[in-house]
C-alpha cells in the first residue's frame, strides 16, 4: 500500500503551498500543526490548513519497515527520497541517523542527529527530545559519555517528567562509573534502542 501511495505522488509535490490568504501544509500529525501555528501566530496573517497525505512521511514509514526487515540499504534509499521532499523534517533526519548507526557509521549518524534537534524553529517538544535521546545513544556508542549525559539533560529540560529519559540518564551515569573502572569492551547501544519501545508500528504511525 505504501509503495502504491508513493508511486502516485503528484509531479512536483511539495510539503506546503502558499497563496495570498492561506498556507496549506502536509503536516505529519496534529502536534506538528499546532506547533507551527503557535510559533508563527504573531507573524501570520493567513489561515493555515493541514492537508493529506504527506508523501515524505510515506517514505519514512516504508523505510521504517525495511529497516526492521534488515534491509538497511533499501531503508536508507527510502529515507533519502523522503529528505529530497522534506529535507528539514526531524524524524527523517533521525531515521537516517538510526540506519547509519546500524551500519556502524556513528560519526555520520551524530551529524544528522545534531541537525535534527533544531532543524526547524517550530519542531515539537517530542521531536526535539527524541532527537536528543537518540543523540545520547550515539554518543554512548562513541564513548563520549559526558556529552551523552548532557544530551539527556537537555531533553529533560523539555520534558522533566519523562520516565524513559530519567531511566536513560541513570543508565548513562551508572555506565560511566563502571566504564571508568574496567577495561572490558563496551557494548553497542545502537541495536537496542528500539527494542525497548512497546509498539513500534503505532509509534511509527503517530510521528
Amino acid at each position: 500500500m505504501l509503495k502504491k501511495d508513493i508511486r502516485e505522488i503528484p509531479p512536483n509535490w511539495k510539503p506546503f503551498t502558499e497563496s495570498n490568504d492561506s498556507i496549506n501544509r502536509f503536516f505529519w500529525n496534529q502536534p506538528e500543526f499546532l506547533s507551527f501555528v503557535e510559533y508563527y501566530r504573531a507573524k501570520l496573517d493567513k489561515s493555515v490548513f493541514r492537508r493529506f497525505p504527506s508523501y515524505s512521511k510515506a517514505h519514512f514509514l516504508l523505510s521504517f519497515i525495511l529497516s526492521d526487515l534488515g534491509r538497511l540499504r533499501d531503508a536508507l534509499g527510502e529515507i533519502e527520497k523522503g529528505l529530497v521532499l522534506e529535507p528539514d523534517h526531524p524524524r527523517l533526519l533521525c531515521e537516517k541517523a538510526y540506519i547509519l548507526g546500524k551500519l556502524s557509521d556513528d560519526e555520520s549518524a551524530l551529524l544528522w542527529l545534531e541537525q535534527a534537534v533544531n532543524s526547524r524553529p517550530w519542531n515539537t517538544v517530542e521531536q526535539k527530545t527524541h532527537a536528543l535521546s537518540e543523540k545520547a545513544t550515539t554518543l554512548m556508542n562513541l564513548e563520549r559519555f559526558v556529552e551523552a549525559e548532557n544530551s539527556v539533560r537537555q531533553a529533560l529540560l523539555l520534558k522533566p517528567d519523562e520516565k524513559k529519559l530519567k531511566e536513560k540518564l541513570e543508565f548513562i551515569l551508572g555506565y560511566r562509573e563502571i566504564y571508568s573502572e574496567t577495561t572490558l569492551a563496551r557494548p553497542s547501544f545502537g541495536g537496542t534502542r528500539r527494542i525497548a519501545l512497546p509498539n513500534r508500528t503505532s509509534i511509527a504511525l503517530s510521528v
